[in-house]
């Protein structure tokens, strides 16, 4: 099987037999919700619909619906060609929340945040008004590796301050690269996912044994 090694099993692993995100980041995304159908999903800065794409086996596999975002036009052409979620070019720094909770309700199960430059995620991150909506999974691109710690360490206290638990750090595509921090939400059990929790690590190692 595909997911053979997890750390953290969830239902229904034996759909997936081949995940689209760069790193695992919806295998990340089904551990957290425990395989969960017609799960929900705010993507931003999303790109195209299926090549590296952190939503796309969510969408296919586990018939979730979401929210998609970039300021990439062809990506959004494409996706909204290719895929049952709706996709806008939108400055994610300026989101109407009122419609994505309107959409989606007002806890989601995965957030995918992955803006360029980093600095601009921070941004974005820093206009989600967490006292009206939470969300289960969370990966956010700091780039560290790139553009140094400040994104990281600000990201880290907003995520923190707002009761999110910070589950794999440093995630680092190869090892010294660290690009990647994901959170759970205030509601998940983390006795359940206590095989994940760790910091500097590939993304396989994070989730396989």
């Amino acid at each position: 099987m595909f997911l053979d090694g997890l750390k953290v099993n969830f239902k229904n692993s034996d759909r997936v037999n081949l995940n689209y995100s760069q790193c695992f980041q919806d295998v990340f995304a089904l551990i957290i919700n425990n395989g969960k159908e017609e799960g929900s999903f705010l993507d931003l800065g999303c790109s195209f619909p299926e090549t590296i794409n952190n939503t796309f086996l969510l969408e296919k596999r586990f018939n979730w619906k979401g929210l998609s975002y970039d300021l990439h036009e062809p990506a959004i052409f494409e996706f909204n060609k290719n895929r049952n979620t709706k996709a806008f070019v939108k400055d994610c720094t300026a989101l109407d929340f009122d419609y994505i909770i309107g959409e989606l309700g007002n806890n989601i199960d995965y957030l995918s945040l992955d803006l360029e430059p980093a600095q601009i995620t921070l941004k974005c991150l820093e206009s989600i008004p967490f006292n009206r909506v939470s969300f289960n999974a969370i990966t956010f691109e700091h780039d560290k590796y790139r553009f140094g710690p400040e994104v990281q360490a600000r990201s880290r206290d907003i995520f923190l301050s707002n009761g999110y638990s910070l589950i794999v750090g440093d995630v680092s595509e190869p090892i010294e690269n660290s690009f990647e921090d994901w959170y759970v939400g205030p509601s998940i059990d983390l006795n359940r996912l206590s095989p994940l929790i760790r910091s500097k690590t590939t993304s396989k190692d994070a989730l396989f044994n």
